[in-house]
């Protein structure tokens, strides 16, 4: 069936611009702006379902699920825009339908909340079974983006082969300028609250910065309750975006304990100038930035002694992030056509 309209529509669960998945779409959009016309879809449905956090985040998805089906027979190009886990097997339907679908994120392998035997099943073989039948039903003629390194390998472990891997948070960072920084700041340190983000780790090593180290820090995360009252660490549950940046701005070095919150700040901390202190498999390829050590295996002391140790960023950075940056919209401009 030939086409009625050929400009490209834009499909996403949320447009927000305080949001990792509001901005991921707007970043998209942006770069999508420069190839062709695009139209952004909204109704009164979804306008409505975006003021209320449950419909957003869990009937939203279903209702544009089905107008991204209606619109592919309409529109050329249609792209769903929102990071794409590999549990959501549904959105297999989508790309069969020719519906442009991505990044893909998550994992195959899954953290129980509890330990009892059916959380077990539940969150670890549910998983799985969810993660082969989405592979099983994506077509894999089609181009895919992975938005890390391990869906990379594990979407060309089951026979995708037309699959790249970048980063998509680099579409957010700017063109390296020379921007205005201080050292107010020893250490800069986010999180947030999930099973995953290892903040249990993070509290026995906080305990140990402030127990043996003049370091003044910065803690943006959920138990920033815990070091209100400590001289040396000034905590917040949350910040603007410009209030973030502001504080990464004035911190010397930027540590996470979770390669889920190694992704945007990571960047953005190099493209700062800041040392960055991270743990083993964050993001994408560390192993090319040399400041970046491992401590995967390491006691509290050695990390105390690294940090202690980091003096600067390796003098590549430019290249480092330049060539990130060229990869990055290679990988969407295969996964855009």
């Amino acid at each position: 069936m030939k086409k009625s309209l050929k400009k490209s529509l834009l499909i996403a669960c949320d447009r927000s611009p305080d949001t990792g998945e509001g901005k991921l779409f707007l970043s998209i959009a942006n770069e999508l702006s420069k190839r062709s016309e695009i139209k952004i879809y909204s109704d009164v449905v979804t306008s409505y379902f975006e003021t209320v956090k449950f419909l957003q985040d869990r009937v939203l998805p279903i209702y544009l699920f089905f107008v991204a089906l209606l619109m592919s027979i309409k529109y050329e190009k249609v792209y769903f825009i929102n990071y794409a886990p590999l549990w959501a097997w549904w959105l297999g339907f989508l790309d069969r339908a020719g519906v442009i679908i991505g990044p893909i994120t998550g994992s195959i392998s899954a953290v129980p909340l509890k330990k009892d035997l059916m959380s077990l099943f539940v969150r670890v073989w549910m998983q799985k079974l969810m993660c082969g039948l989405h592979i099983s039903i994506l077509d894999k003629k089609k181009f895919k983006w992975a938005a890390t390194k391990s869906v990379e390998k594990f979407l060309r472990s089951n026979g995708l082969q037309k699959v790249l891997y970048a980063p998509p948070a680099m579409l957010q960072i700017s063109e390296n300028k020379e921007r205005k920084k201080t050292d107010e700041f020893d250490l800069f340190i986010y999180s947030s609250r999930h099973a995953i983000k290892n903040n249990d780790f993070l509290n026995r090593l906080m305990e140990a910065l402030i127990r043996e180290t003049e370091l003044k820090i910065v803690y943006i995360g959920p138990d920033a309750d815990r070091y209100l009252s400590t001289p040396k660490v000034v905590s917040f549950f949350s910040l603007s975006e410009t209030e973030f940046d502001q504080l990464l701005l004035k911190s010397r070095c930027y540590l996470t304990v979770s390669f889920e919150d190694a992704g945007i700040t990571f960047l953005k901390s190099l493209s700062f100038g800041l040392n960055v202190v991270c743990k083993s498999g964050v993001g994408f390829c560390v192993a090319d930035c040399q400041s970046c050590f491992k401590y995967e295996r390491m006691e509290i002391n050695e990390i105390l002694q690294k940090i202690d140790e980091a003096n600067s960023i390796v003098s590549d950075e430019k290249d480092f992030l330049n060539g990130l940056r060229a990869k990055t919209l290679n990988c969407f401009n295969n996964w855009a056509e």
